[in-house]
């Protein structure tokens, strides 16, 4: 056995440890300019990459553009947290005295979203944060119980509470250990507490010809559908839905079929009400996934 053949058999998926891998492609980042091979695991479905090796600078020195947004503080509620809050007031929940955990809190957005909706108290909420700029951000938006910490799969070292919510919010994709996190939320939930994650849907439609720098190593490692959630949490999870943010998934999407179809960009719009009919028809699927996963005994 050769020297590279040996060293794919030892790559194996980070969250079920499958070593039954399909190998997609290798790229080089833009952002760090180190190379990176993608890989689908065919007993669980994830999809990642590798090196696995997490890179803080690119959060503090705003390598990805969106985190000078995040330092600043966004204004408007983003898609992901317009969607929770929808199915949170479906459920009817009494949040009087709910515990409430955010793991990678970013700015605070989904704190000020959930104070002003269901009045909850800075005495409910604990924020895990690593970006320092972050952390004065989550402070301008209310959060008053913020910690510095890695979560990993020690963090129920550090603390002893337990949580009716856990929030994860465009958090997993950036896992570079994803067994270990899940486990350690699921070990903070109080019995039959939520945990709610928000990830980029790797089945988005126009993501197969226009791919964002951002999903990428060394910013996101992991890629997801409804299909992984739905294959590895097919008892616990009870809400699952994409979104997406305003019209950015319909002009996107429109342009690519006029690109397919015209090979030109200058008529997108006539394509626009075809979108609108695919998405009504679950054709084309949107940016994002929701998931809700209530904590059973029983959860690997």
């Amino acid at each position: 056995m050769n020297r590279k053949k040996a060293k794919q058999q030892s790559i194996e998926c980070p969250y079920c440890h499958s070593r039954i891998l399909t190998h997609i492609r290798k790229i080089t980042s833009p952002v760090n300019g180190k190379e990176y091979t993608e890989h689908i695991c065919k007993k669980c479905d994830l999809q990642f990459f590798t090196p696995l090796i997490f890179e803080k600078v690119i959060y503090q020195d705003e390598l990805i553009e969106e985190y000078g947004t995040f330092h600043e503080g966004r204004k408007h509620y983003p898609p992901w947290t317009k969607t929770i809050l929808s199915q949170l007031s479906k459920m009817n929940l009494n949040f009087t005295d709910k515990k409430i955990l955010e793991i990678g809190a970013g700015d605070g957005i989904n704190f000020k979203a959930l104070k002003e909706r269901f009045k909850i108290k800075p005495r409910q909420y604990l924020a895990i944060e690593l970006d320092p700029r972050s952390i004065t951000a989550c402070r301008r938006n209310g959060i008053k119980r913020i910690m510095n910490v890695l979560f990993d799969n020690n963090i129920d070292k550090i603390i002893n509470e337990r949580f009716d919510i856990i929030l994860a919010t465009e958090v997993l994709e950036h896992q570079t250990k994803p067994d270990g996190f899940l486990l350690a939320a699921f070990r903070l939930l109080k019995p039959d507490g939520i945990l709610i994650i928000s990830v980029p849907n790797r089945d988005r439609f126009f993501i197969k010809y226009k791919e964002i720098p951002g999903d990428i190593p060394p910013h996101h490692f992991l890629k997801f559908n409804k299909t992984f959630f739905l294959r590895n949490f097919r008892d616990e999870l009870f809400f699952c839905r994409d979104y997406s943010s305003s019209d950015k998934n319909f002009r996107d999407s429109a342009k690519v079929v006029n690109r397919i179809l015209l090979e030109n960009d200058r008529f997108w719009l006539l394509f626009i009400p075809f979108i609108f009919l695919f998405r009504l028809l679950d054709v084309i699927e949107g940016e994002g996934l929701i998931v809700f996963i209530r904590r059973s005994e029983g959860i690997r």
